[in-house]
């Protein structure tokens, strides 16, 4: 109940444009026009299938899907809290277990992932469940949790030999095993059939000329730490003490969470793509899960009465500091993300106002005004959402590695002008920042063909503004 309390106090009207992406699938779902961005493409834009699904459902019963998400992201922060308190009360008394649990629900990261309408906190909570689960005497309903994991987030995958390190019998561990293979299987054989892909595209796109080394790819997981306010600095300090703790007394559920944590980092850092902010937060709240044990550990060791009632008040306090900063932190986040999404607004309300229903527009931020757009068709420049678009930058980008600012600038204003000849839209936009503008700018058919009815050609070459452009023979 206080975890829901705290996400109701720290309640953003922003939503990260991935997240929005996601939206515009479960609206077309829920609405007849099937799992896909827009009408006469099969493409799949998302990298969350269970989400998506969860989201379609909210839309059909009438719920738009940011606050589907927003929903469901309250919903996963307090599960959190709740399966971190259930994987330690088994070791301690239930005050130190609920401590533990007050760490990670005031936590700023878990609060950030919930509010963005992202499925993150609700994939942490199903691989804290799936965990609990393996850990008890049946294991029945591991195999649906684990499928549930994958198809919330391919990451999921990596649950699969951390909970071989339970004692599964044959017979129950063979049963788990095909409930998870079919309900898997049943989401890739769709895929494939109707995408032709069992990856996303927005894989697809991230892969092209990522070419980072291990260590490059590490470092984002490392600074994550600094990421949001250093009150998570004494909570690594905990980890570590939970760590030794967990493998010394050979506990299996500390045991499986450092494992996981393990594999998760090791896995982003082998994928040669570089993790975003929200690739962070489930290795955040896992290494802060094993924080608990350290707590639980000093609460065993500490003399009853004054002691713990001292680490209890330090516990409170720290929770406490964290809850002030989460709301400082989202707020300040909240008002600059709404002010650099105006631009998108007014962009969206022009073509409302001057484009006829079913205009092509090709757009830089395709989640966002995709969802505020349903009635137009949004071209994406980044080819998460568009298979042709994503074939014309792996003919551009594929054998480029780590390229330069100034040619990565060359190469996507390539990209950008190969995309307009390909789809001849009827209005494109440059938003904010946009690479390869700058090429764009000495391309005079484009110029001749279109006009810039909102910000100039310099001011977008140099980053700033919003440049709107219209094919001069659309009516």
């Amino acid at each position: 109940m206080l975890s829901l309390i705290l996400f109701w106090m720290c309640r953003v009207e922003y939503r990260i444009d991935d997240a929005y992406i996601t939206y515009r699938y479960s609206y077309n779902l829920a609405h007849g026009l099937g799992a896909r961005y827009y009408e006469g493409e099969n493409s799949c834009g998302y990298s969350t299938p269970g989400f998506f699904l969860l989201l379609a459902a909210g839309e059909f019963l009438g719920i738009a899907s940011h606050w589907t998400g927003w929903i469901l992201g309250g919903i996963g922060q307090a599960a959190v809290a709740f399966f971190l308190f259930r994987i330690h009360s088994g070791k301690s008394a239930w005050v130190p277990s609920a401590l533990a649990a007050l760490l990670v629900a005031t936590n700023v990261s878990l609060l950030w992932a919930g509010q963005i309408g992202m499925e993150t906190a609700v994939f942490v909570a199903l691989v804290f469940a799936t965990i609990v689960r393996a850990s008890s005497e049946s294991k029945k309903g591991v195999g649906p949790l684990l499928a549930f994991s994958i198809l919330l987030r391919l990451d999921g995958l990596v649950l699969a030999p951390v909970l071989l390190l339970f004692r599964f019998k044959l017979r129950p561990l063979l049963r788990e095993a095909l409930t998870a293979t079919v309900i898997v299987g049943a989401w890739f054989a769709f895929a494939r059939l109707y995408y032709g892909s069992f990856l996303p595209n927005s894989i697809h796109a991230k892969v092209i000329y990522h070419e980072a080394g291990f260590l490059a790819c590490f470092g984002p997981f490392a600074q994550g730490i600094a990421y949001f306010p250093r009150t998570q600095i004494p909570l690594f300090a905990l980890s570590l003490l939970g760590a030794g703790v967990g493998i010394a007394r050979r506990e299996s559920l500390v045991v499986a969470l450092l494992v996981f944590l393990t594999l998760y980092v090791a896995g982003f850092c082998s994928s040669g793509i570089m993790p975003f902010t929200w690739y962070l937060v489930p290795s955040n709240i896992v290494a802060i899960a094993i924080a608990g044990r350290g707590l639980t550990f000093l609460w065993e060791k500490l003399a009853p009465n004054r002691s713990r009632r001292l680490l209890a008040l330090l516990v409170v306090l720290f929770s406490s500091l964290q809850t002030l900063l989460a709301l400082d932190h989202l707020g300040k986040h909240d008002a600059a993300n709404r002010f650099k999404n105006e631009p998108y607004e007014k962009v969206s309300d022009w073509i409302r106002a001057n484009l006829k229903t079913g205009s092509t527009v090709l757009v830089g931020e395709t989640g966002y005004m995709g969802y505020l757009l349903p009635e137009y068709r949004i071209i994406d420049s980044s080819g998460i959402n568009c298979i042709a678009v994503l074939d014309i930058r792996k003919r551009h980008l594929s054998n480029v590695t780590r390229p330069s600012r100034a040619e990565l600038d060359h190469l996507e204003g390539m990209v950008l002008r190969d995309i307009i000849e390909e789809f001849n839209p009827d209005c494109f936009t440059a938003l904010i920042r946009m690479p390869g503008i700058s090429v764009m700018r000495r391309e005079k058919s484009l110029r001749d063909r279109y006009e810039v009815v909102h910000g100039s050609w310099d001011d977008a070459s140099l980053g700033r503004g919003t440049l709107l452009a219209v094919r001069r023979d659309h009516k």
